[in-house]
């Protein structure tokens, strides 16, 4: 059996007023005064059994079990934070496993080693990997991942003091902290950039005209860059 897994253990005899009596020095066993007992044995041994009737005579039997080690299912993950389209390569790091199954979070599975997944929407995935081994014998690991909708930056500046639209600001940009802006004139000239943008410290348009900008948008991890307009109004 494997580590971890239960025993069922049988036995039968023959004549009135039996009574079994299982005994080992492996493991604990339950229901032992029945010719049906369980163990939890977590290395082999022997399991003995002794029958007495009324008169005092008795018999014996063994069995031998024999305990397979469990595989080790571990995993790493490229990304664990990104926005939808998100596309995941996962790294297996098992140990002692022939095959494997994973399991996404989104009722997509794969049978790959090395496999890379998309994750098409926003959510909470729950990733599980199945290590099997050449015995059958299984042992899990599972790892988090957030997809987010798509990070959409104010396309409107109006900053007049008013403490309304008077800075730029990017939802949730304080998930990509190695991101960079770069933002463009009509004519395609840069009059701002930052790497490591925040809401913090946001753009604040002091040293251009009301118009028409453009930006990019660089989040990292592989992520597409994000592409926009932004109008200044003064």
């Amino acid at each position: 059996i494997c580590r971890g897994d239960t025993a069922l253990l049988y036995a039968a005899g023959t004549g009135s007023g039996l009574l079994p009596q299982w005994s080992s020095g492996a493991s604990q066993i339950q229901n032992h005064r029945r010719w049906k007992a369980t163990a939890q044995p977590q290395q082999s041994g022997y399991y003995f059994i002794e029958v007495k009737n009324a008169a005092g005579c008795s018999d014996k039997d063994s069995l031998f079990v024999k305990v397979v080690s469990l595989p080790q299912a571990s995993f790493t993950l490229d990304r664990k934070v990104g926005i939808s389209q998100l596309q995941v390569h996962a790294n297996n790091q098992s140990q002692g496993a022939v095959a494997y199954l994973w399991q996404w979070g989104d009722r997509a599975t794969s049978t790959e080693v090395n496999p890379t997944h998309l994750f098409a929407s926003a959510g909470n995935y729950q990733i599980r990997l199945t290590a099997i081994s050449k015995n059958d014998c299984r042992h899990t690991d599972q790892k988090t991942i957030e997809v987010l909708d798509n990070i959409i930056p104010y396309n409107g500046l109006s900053p007049n003091g008013d403490a309304v639209n008077d800075v730029w600001e990017i939802p949730r940009i304080d998930l990509f902290p190695k991101n960079k802006v770069r933002i463009f004139d009509r004519w395609g000239r840069q009059v701002y950039t930052k790497d490591g943008y925040t809401n913090q410290d946001p753009w604040r348009a002091e040293k251009v005209t009301s118009g028409t900008y453009f930006y990019i948008l660089e989040l990292r991890n592989d992520i597409p860059p994000i592409k926009g307009n932004i109008l200044i109004v003064k």
